[in-house]
């Protein structure tokens, strides 16, 4: 899955929910893990993967505002947390 969000606190939750289940037990994803591995659009591995004339009309003005590197930690930890 790749997510987009700019808050890094709302991709950290985004990021468990659609891995491990929902962390707040609130939703229907409530302990229902899907196992999906997830990746910000920032990230390296996802930017090499995109054309670069799409990327940089759609994403590159959203990684110059981000507080990427702490959202691209938080995604590695998720990742290594609950391995796919």
């Amino acid at each position: 899955m790749i997510l987009g969000a700019a808050e890094v606190g709302y991709v950290e939750m985004m990021a468990e929910t659609v891995t491990a289940g929902d962390p707040t037990y609130t939703g229907p994803l409530a302990g229902v893990s899907l196992g999906l591995p997830v990746y910000h659009v920032t990230e390296p591995e996802i930017k090499a993967a995109v054309n670069p004339d799409i990327y940089r009309d759609q994403v590159e003005l959203l990684e110059m505002v981000l507080d990427v590197e702490s959202i691209w930690s938080r995604m590695a930890d998720i990742r290594q947390r609950y391995p796919q």
